[in-house]
């Protein structure tokens, strides 16, 4: 059994090593409007991602096994063992972090008993089982800082079940916190003891220690560590001042052997940084021990230094382990020299506004005086999509120099997607400098919307043709040439996001007349509730349009061609006969035709009666 678990750790280690490896996810769902969002890579944007039908996801709709689902693809296990985790969100709600697996991951959102709950999901994604359980934590404790994949750490199983790990020789530090937890197959985030945060283990005097920690498995995993000391050790202890860049020359650096204090007398250190320019800010700064975060001065947080002026300053720290718990402070001493002029006012930001990211030797993005005090900068046809943008401008270069604002950044906002020209403004005051954005959308010309006709069965994929400009005896119009329709297609015209089609005219409002061959004039408007025309009759037709002052007016060319005019019988003849007809029409004893409407008002009347007696007596053709 051993010997199975063994091999089948190896496995996984060699899987880890390989390149990343693809995860497919499906999504069955009611309500695609929903986002998704991946800490790793961040394929989805900022948060909180992108909807689930956003290009950038790619949520394909497919059909698996009889069910449709939204599909999209991502990195699911990373060279680096980290397993890829999404998230699903809308509104307010969302998920819990959802670790994917190589290959296909099936998932329900929402799920349960309320569909509008979008904090639960359901997944057929198979358990996953953890072959090894490996101890990681500070390199104190585990020889190397939190390495999952170090297989020396790996815990044993022992004869009542549980996994035991015991690391022997320790030099341990009194008041120190090491921390550390359990990891299941040499990966991240799988299988977790905490699941958040970590366990610490302290020990009350500096020597040597064996650490022994167990692992007890079940509904409630729990991991512990206990410490025995072996030996006695003399620790002789490094204190090192990190904190803001400006004020110790590199950021929170814990290995910056100059910024290392000197023993000054029993259980006090002083570090002094000397000549450093600072600007009116303030400053954060806390001391550490051993170049680790493991001891620190505060333990949480940090001592804050404020600079009232901008100016040179001698800076000096004094640490003094003689109380309890250990005390840091920092004494600032302005020199009479004065500071280095700002000559280059550069405004930095956010890599889609600026152009890089937070860059301060962007030499593009520098500012040009425009008078005593007043510096510019335009960024010229920006891409910007609508959201929040943050900015600064700094001095020389250097955030120690100068920046504004002081703390935080300042925020330009996009109101819409589109092309911007942004002009950034610099105003230094006796009392207060000023920083502005202001943001112009370039209102980009739009081609003209054509006409197009849509067409199609009912239920099917419809299709469109676009009108072109006319030749010859249709100069001057829009044709659509030579269409092939099935019977009973449906057609009607689009223009731009427009929709023309059929509707009863509205009083008050302009509508349209088009004309279809054989058809009656019929309103044409815009609206809901469009009824699209129809051919009965399967053929090739052609459509078209003319444009004039009082509207569209369209003709069909290849309907059938109509007969004689008042014919009711199709004899060929003009007669008493269709006179009778239509008597017998306007008299309810025959149903009334559209051929008899003879003056096409839509009715069979007296008129069209006297229209069929002119016929025959030869007075209309």
């Amino acid at each position: 059994m051993k010997k199975i678990t063994w091999f089948m750790s190896c496995l996984l280690l060699l899987l880890v090593g390989l390149q990343a490896r693809a995860a497919d996810v499906y999504v069955e769902t009611d309500d695609p409007t929903f986002n998704v969002y991946t800490w790793s890579p961040e394929t989805y944007g900022g948060w909180p991602g992108k909807t689930l039908t956003d290009e950038a996801v790619g949520g394909t709709l497919v059909t698996v096994n009889g069910k449709d689902y939204y599909k999209f693809t991502i990195d699911a296990i990373d060279a680096n063992g980290g397993i890829r985790y999404i998230i699903f969100n809308k509104g307010n709600q969302q998920t819990d972090n959802i670790r994917l697996v190589d290959g296909d991951n099936f998932f329900v959102y929402p799920a349960g008993e309320n569909r509008d709950d979008y904090t639960k999901y359901e997944t057929t994604n198979p358990p996953i089982a953890i072959t090894s359980y490996t101890i990681v934590g500070v390199a104190e404790l585990c020889g190397e800082e939190w390495a999952p994949g170090e297989t020396s750490n790996d815990m044993l199983l022992q004869e009542d079940g549980s996994y035991q790990l015991v690391k022997e020789g320790l030099t341990l530090m009194a008041g120190t916190d090491y921390d550390y937890k359990v990891v299941g197959n040499h990966v991240w985030s799988l299988w977790e003891v905490p699941q958040q945060g970590n366990q610490t283990l302290t020990v009350t005097e500096d020597g040597e220690y064996d650490v022994t920690f167990t692992l007890t498995l079940g509904d409630t995993p729990t991991l512990t560590a206990e410490a025995t000391k072996v030996g006695t050790v003399v620790i002789d202890h490094t204190y090192t001042v990190t904190g803001a860049e400006e004020l110790m020359g590199v950021a929170w650096d814990v290995n910056a052997v100059e910024n290392e204090m000197t023993l000054v007398e029993e259980g006090v250190y002083t570090l002094v940084k000397e000549n450093i320019e600072l600007n009116a800010a303030t400053y954060d700064y806390k001391v550490v021990r051993d170049h680790s975060w493991s001891w620190a001065v505060p333990q949480s947080g940090n001592y804050s230094l404020n600079i009232a002026e901008r100016g040179k300053y001698n800076v000096t720290f004094k640490l003094s382990l003689l109380t309890d718990p250990p005390t840091l402070t920092a004494e600032a001493e302005m020199l009479e020299e004065p500071p280095t002029p700002i000559t280059v006012y550069t405004v930095v930001g956010q890599a889609g506004l600026m152009g890089v990211d937070w860059d301060v030797n962007a030499v593009e993005n520098e500012m040009t005086q425009e008078a005593q005090g007043v510096y510019t900068l335009t960024k010229s046809e920006v891409v910007l999509t609508a959201g929040d943008y943050q900015y600064k401008v700094v001095g020389n270069h250097d955030y120690g120099a100068y920046q504004l604002p002081l703390n935080g950044d300042n925020t330009l906002n996009i109101p819409t997607d589109g092309k911007y020209n942004v002009t950034f403004k610099l105003t230094l005051g006796e009392d207060e400098d000023q920083l502005t954005a202001v943001a112009q959308k370039i209102e980009e010309p739009q081609p003209e919307p054509e006409y197009v006709l849509h067409y199609g069965l009912e239920g099917e994929q419809w299709q469109d043709k676009v009108f072109v400009a006319g030749e010859g005896e249709y100069a001057g119009k829009l044709i659509a040439k030579d269409v092939a329709f099935e019977a009973d297609t449906q057609f009607g015209i689009k223009y731009g996001d427009i929709w023309y089609a059929g509707i009863p005219e509205v009083e008050g409002e302009p509508h349209y007349w088009i004309h279809a061959g054989w058809c009656a004039n019929v309103p044409l408007n815009t609206g809901d509730g469009v009824k699209n025309f129809i051919i009965n009759e399967e053929g090739t037709y052609s459509f078209v349009l003319t444009l004039g002052d009082e509207g569209i007016t369209m003709d069909v060319l290849g309907f059938p061609q109509a007969g004689l005019l008042g014919d009711l019988d199709n004899d060929g003849v003009v007669g008493v006969s269709d006179m009778n007809i239509m008597i017998n029409m306007i008299l309810g004893k025959q149903e009334k035709t559209l051929d008899a409407d003879l003056n096409n008002d839509q009715e069979v009347d007296v008129t069209d009666v006297g229209l069929e007696i002119n016929i025959i007596l030869g007075k209309n053709e």
